[in-house]
């Protein structure tokens, strides 16, 4: 379609939205669809058209999705669903390029174009093969494009009563009755047949995720249409037979002995779950549906694998949680006036409501989230699940995140709040609870994260993963792993996750890519949390499995410059050696304290390797580009004599992306970016990397100074003293707790930290500890825990810790 053309038609279809007045949506034939969508949820989308502009908006897109079928009559429709089974795993036979994402529809659906070389195929009816072939593909992605609108059609019939909606969905849904049980079971990527149902391989494409995820549409624009009057009684009984009641069966039966939550691609299944319950509920299989709830009810138990008790997915990740999510989050919608308890007033679901808001507490501040395990860089949260725990929980931190985005008086929406936002909602004063501002434990999900400063620009984060590398396939190798935020950019990061090049995707998944200590990263178990201890001044957050391995970071906020970040790393085995690494997002840097730098060979996807000898401190300093100068200073104090390794390793996910053209291929031109890579190598059977972390705006440098003491008798515990400004630091940490001292400062336990101004004590704090003592200052406890202590004028002020 020519862009002329478009834009006439998106006019169009809003004008047409903004002439629905209420007596025209009253007119529409009310029905009574029973999925997501019931005739009270029909109703309020029309109060809210009528009542709201964003409503209007929402639903001129809702309109837009439909506008592709206007030139299709019952013959084209019939033929965009083939007979042939649906494939998709099949690379460019001209370039290369693919398979996944490789391709797009053009000519109105009549032929396909490679994104990368441009080749492009014509629809050919004639080819009948079942193979993986060009052919297959167009089959595949012309079913997408009949297939994944449908509920748009049904939805338009509903608000509009615009019968020309209801039969294309007739015609689609009786195609689909007739070809979908005849299509073979086979295996994407590995594209061989397969021979009996299975729980994560399918019929179209060969993956039950994206096949229940076109499935949903269709039996959802059936629902709209079911009563509609443009299917005969007979004709919407062999529907239910050989496409409602065969969907249901095949989906719940691929799960065999083992039931729903047998499988460890749960998040693949939430399209299978939905089709299950949504058929069901067609139906009218209550016994299936309570099914679903009972599901629920053991996914979101205590004891559950799959939802741990702070509401995160056992993978870790939000993104494969939000996977899960994009299937299954309006089966609860499905379960409501189908059955008498569902999930939302499930008193053993409550647990649903974190599952939805969790993420938003491990936000960066500009509200991107850390991409771990998966995660792609620079990923939001989703405005949907937020808008569902508003709606369903009335949660505070959702509204905040909704109001943070579409204004105080939300005007905007989503499909979902045009179904489901209450019309008054927008009159509530209330802005909301802020969220991702605090330091934050996700205990169960095994993440720490420390914050520090009040506006968003101004506020350093640091945090430490310590989950375990479990599913594999899914989760990075990234056991006690390390990020920071400050001065408005992630600083030291993830890789991410990326499609391409090849070369990033293998790299993001190894243990170079982490900062980590190597010979741990791959470790299947997780840590355990040891020290959180968060204060108005020092935070502390500690995990590992010690004395074989820990790490300890500290957050140690002053009045000289932005807050300094303390990295205590403690690994021990039985390797000959030890390697720590660490990579900042930057290709402009400088490292001093290394002599006798030569070429080495290192591991690909690294490159220009130089090796070399480090006796005194190491500084390393990565300079960021942009509009204002940014940077990061990282001293490693001495340790006794190291090597070390520098090399230059793949970019974030966003800038390699920026050098390809979609699909994957490299942009004529284009200059692959890097970023500067550290390795430094200590000797076992133990070793202690220490790193102090300094960010810093302008184009100096900071000055800072730090000293490293190992405590004679104590062989497991350390000193450091920092200076910088008029700020000091003294920090003491053992393995063990225990009593130890340096200088002044005494502790009996983990870990503590002396904070001074001017050579002034400012504040003392205890971690996991019985006693500290600094001069005559003491914290004083009666069982091992937290403790701290700030000077308020001329007096020593103990605040209670947790």
């Amino acid at each position: 379609m020519s862009v002329t053309k478009q834009t006439a038609r998106c006019a169009r279809s809003i004008l047409l939205v903004a002439m629905i007045g209420l007596s025209t949506l009253a007119s529409a034939s009310p029905h009574d669809p029973c999925t997501i969508y019931k005739p009270e949820d029909i109703a309020r989308a029309k109060r809210n058209i009528d009542q709201h502009a964003w409503a209007r908006r929402a639903y001129s897109r809702i309109r837009l999705r439909v506008a592709q079928y206007s030139d299709m009559d019952r013959d084209r429709l019939r033929a965009f669903i083939p007979e042939q089974t649906p494939l998709i795993t099949v690379k460019c036979p001209n370039c290369g390029n693919g398979p996944w994402f490789a391709y797009e529809l053009v000519n109105n659906g009549d032929a396909l174009r490679c994104k990368s070389c441009k080749t492009t195929w014509t629809y050919d009816p004639k080819d009948t093969s079942e193979t993986w072939n060009v052919q297959s593909v167009l089959r595949t992605m012309r079913l997408t494009r009949v297939a994944n609108e449908c509920d748009a059609l049904g939805l338009v019939y509903q608000i509009e009563g615009d019968s020309k909606c209801a039969e294309k969905v007739a015609v689609i849904v009786e195609r689909m009755a007739e070809v979908f049980r005849g299509y073979r079971m086979n295996k994407v990527n590995a594209n061989v047949w397969l021979k009996g149902n299975h729980p994560y391989y399918g019929k179209i494409c060969g993956w039950k995720f994206r096949e229940a995820g076109m499935l949903k549409s269709i039996v959802t624009g059936y629902d709209l249409i079911r009563e509609s009057g443009v299917l005969t009684a007979e004709q919407c009984a062999r529907i239910d037979r050989d496409l409602i009641e065969y969907t249901r069966d095949y989906f719940s039966e691929s799960f065999g002995a083992a039931g729903y939550l047998g499988t460890q691609s749960i998040q693949d299944q939430g399209y299978s779950y939905w089709c299950v319950a949504a058929c069901a509920a067609l139906l009218g299989d209550t016994e299936t549906l309570k099914s679903i709830v009972r599901m629920y009810e053991k996914m979101l138990a205590p004891d559950s694998w799959i939802f741990y008790g702070d509401g995160t997915f056992f993978e870790g990740t939000w993104a494969y949680e939000s996977q899960f999510l994009a299937g299954s989050w309006s089966i609860p919608e499905v379960l409501v006036g189908n059955l008498e308890v569902g999930v939302y007033s499930n008193p053993n679901c409550t647990l649903w409501e974190k599952v939805l808001t969790w993420y938003l507490d491990s936000t960066f501040p500009d509200g991107t989230m850390p991409a771990v395990n998966d995660a792609h860089v620079g990923g939001r949260p989703a405005l949907l699940w937020s808008e569902i725990a508003y709606a369903r929980y009335g949660n505070r931190k959702a509204l905040r995140h909704l109001k943070q985005v579409w204004g105080d008086k939300l005007e905007s929406g989503s499909e979902y709040s045009l179904f489901f936002r209450d019309p008054d909602t927008a009159a509530s004063p209330d802005p909301g609870e802020p969220y991702g501002v605090d330091s934050a434990h996700l205990a169960d999900m095994g993440m720490m994260i420390l914050r520090q400063g009040e506006a968003p620009s101004r506020r350093m984060m640091a945090f430490l993963d310590y989950g375990a590398y479990l599913p594999a396939v899914h989760k990075h190798r990234d056991y006690l792993n390390f990020g920071l935020w400050a001065h408005g950019m992630e600083m030291v990061s993830e890789i991410g996750y990326s499609h391409n090049p090849l070369w990033a995707k293998r790299f993001q998944v190894q243990p170079l890519a982490h900062n980590t200590v190597l010979e741990v990263a791959g470790q299947e178990g997780r840590g355990e949390p040891l020290v959180w201890c968060v204060t108005p001044g020092p935070k502390i957050a500690e995990a590992g499995n010690p004395p074989g391995n820990s790490r300890c970071i500290l957050l140690l906020p002053g009045q000289s410059g932005a807050p300094v970040v303390v990295d205590i790393f403690r690994v021990g085995g039985n390797q000959e050696h030890f390697t720590w690494t660490m990579h900042a997002r930057s290709a402009d840097w400088q490292v001093k304290g290394v002599s006798e730098l030569t070429s080495t060979v290192v591991p690909k996807p690294l490159r220009h390797g130089r090796r070399g000898q480090v006796a005194g401190d190491l500084e390393a300093i990565w300079t960021f580009p942009g509009k204002t100068p940014r940077g990061l200073a990282v001293r490693l104090p001495a340790m006794g004599a190291s090597e070390v390794i520098l090399a230059e390793c793949p970019a974030e996910e966003d800038a390699l992306q920026a050098c390809h053209v979609g699909g994957g291929a490299l942009k004529p031109g284009a200059v692959l970016p890097r970023r500067g890579h550290i390795q430094m190598i200590r000797p076992g059977p133990n070793a202690i990397f220490v790193a102090v972390y300094a960010p810093f705006e302008g184009k100096s440098i900071p000055d800072f100074k730090t000293k490293l003491h190992r405590l004679p008798g104590h062989d497991d515990a350390i000193a450091l003293r920092i200076d910088r400004g008029t700020d000091s630091f003294v920090v003491l940490h053992s393995v063990q707790p225990g009593k130890i001292q340096f200088g002044a400062t005494q502790l009996d336990g983990r870990i503590c930290v002396v904070s001074l101004r001017n050579g002034m004590l400012a504040s003392l704090c205890l971690g996991e500890g019985i006693y500290a003592e600094y001069d005559k200052a003491t914290l004083v406890r009666d069982t091992i825990g937290n403790a701290y202590a700030e000077r308020v004028g001329e007096k020593i002020k103990t605040l209670e810790m947790k």
